[in-house]
């Protein structure tokens, strides 16, 4: 398969952050919402590929991508179309390469405020992210 001219375009990078076990639970995560919304599935796929040509900076002020309060370094960032979904997830800036957002948990918001278990969990994949990371 040829690779997708898109690619090449973006002004970052969103990856799903394996654990361990070589598994990804916000990819996991995401493809319940195929199942359960194929819409909403679809309409955050067409937004991902949207925000990707926009640098991240640009998105951080306008607030599609936001710092999470007491989240230490943990952004999310927020669709807000037929699914009010989000992934939370860290930035790493590497030099000569295009910065990464890696998704570390996703879930539907259903109130204005970030529920305390699924920033519990973000927090706890963090560490985990944190540790695999120092082991490179």
């Amino acid at each position: 398969m040829p690779p997708d001219p898109h690619f090449m375009d973006q002004k970052w990078n969103l990856e799903m952050w394996e654990h361990e076990e070589g598994k990804s639970r916000a990819e996991k995560e995401f493809s319940n919402l195929a199942r359960t919304n194929p819409k909403g599935f679809a309409e955050i796929l067409e937004k991902i590929r949207f925000l990707q040509d926009t640098s991240l900076e640009t998105l951080i002020q306008t607030q599609y991508i936001k710092k999470i309060k007491n989240g230490k370094n943990l952004h999310e960032i927020r669709f807000l179309k037929a699914v009010n979904g989000r992934f939370i997830g860290v930035i790493i800036e590497r030099p000569l390469s295009k910065p990464t957002f890696y998704a570390l948990l996703f879930f539907d918001k259903k109130t204005n405020n970030l529920p305390p278990k699924i920033l519990d969990t973000a927090l706890d994949r963090l560490k985990e992210f944190n540790q695999t990371q120092n082991e490179l």
